[in-house]
């Protein structure tokens, strides 16, 4: 009876080994395999699917449709829009001059937008001013229709005698009632609420004072296989420079390349933090 015991509790120590032994290869294999993902992960030889218009259904017998996703893509993934603020306008317009100054220090940006080109104003001028008598804001129309032309003069004497008066004023002479000037403050960038000063666009939310900047990278930020994450990180590398050299700087971003890289960071972190759990 002995001798059964000692063999059966014999067989159950081999069959034990051989189970810890499997668990142990299934768990190096799984280890190697976690750890091999998170150094790809982190040496950039896997790209994360980031393209929004991946989650659309496939459109491969439609070139029409394919072309307009392509087109969209590569127009809404490389642009980028900033604001750089301040609660004092100077101060606001000279670290957007400092921010400016610190971008165009990283050559894959492409295009950089921080001032009005006054070449683009003179043309803008010449090509539309001749027709300004077709230009009507919707808001003179408006007064022209009830027969309210004098409230049109009106306005013009009040801004022409202002010493904050608004209007291109160099076109009193052809212009005097600033029908001109009046279409220009009604196009569409003016109804954001950004203003032009000193060839910046401003807006002004509260007490803060912001200065528009766009941007477009090199790099599409609706394509896994795009390294657009080092233009994102020099971008928020120049913000902090300009931070600590002008205080009470902030910064607002917006396009899909800083929510693509933040969607990025963010499942790299996870996935890093699944692997060691799994390694416990």
């Amino acid at each position: 009876y002995a001798l059964i015991i000692m063999k059966k509790s014999k067989r159950k120590n081999i069959l034990n080994s051989k189970a810890l032994f499997r668990s142990g290869i299934w768990l190096v294999i799984v280890g190697a395999l976690l750890l091999g993902l998170f150094t790809s992960f982190h040496r950039g030889h896997i790209a994360l699917q980031t393209d929004f218009l991946a989650l659309l259904p496939a459109a491969k017998n439609d070139p029409i449709a394919e072309e307009a996703f392509a087109r969209i893509s590569e127009k809404t993934g490389k642009k980028l829009m900033i604001f750089v603020g301040n609660s004092d306008k100077k101060l606001a317009q000279n670290a957007a001059s400092s921010f400016y100054t610190e971008l165009q220090k990283t050559p894959s940006l492409r295009t950089i937008q921080f001032k009005i080109d006054t070449k683009t104003q003179d043309a803008f001028i010449k090509y539309y001013f001749p027709y300004r008598y077709h230009l009507l804001s919707p808001e003179y129309k408006g007064l022209l229709e009830q027969h309210q032309g004098h409230a049109i003069q009106q306005r013009a004497e009040n801004s022409l005698f202002s010493p904050i008066g608004m209007g291109l004023t160099s076109l009193i002479p052809q212009d005097p009632f600033q029908l001109f000037s009046n279409y220009v403050m009604s196009l569409p960038f003016l109804n954001f609420g950004m203003m032009p000063d000193r060839n910046m666009l401003m807006a002004q939310d509260g007490n803060t004072h912001y200065v528009f900047m766009a941007i477009t990278i090199s790099s599409n930020a609706l394509d896994a296989k795009a390294g657009f994450g080092q233009e994102v990180d020099a971008i928020y590398a120049a913000s902090k420079l300009v931070k600590k050299k002008i205080r009470g700087t902030q910064f607002l971003y917006s396009g899909f390349a800083f929510h693509s890289n933040a969607g990025a960071t963010s499942s790299k972190k996870e996935i890093g933090l699944i692997g060691n759990i799994s390694l416990l």
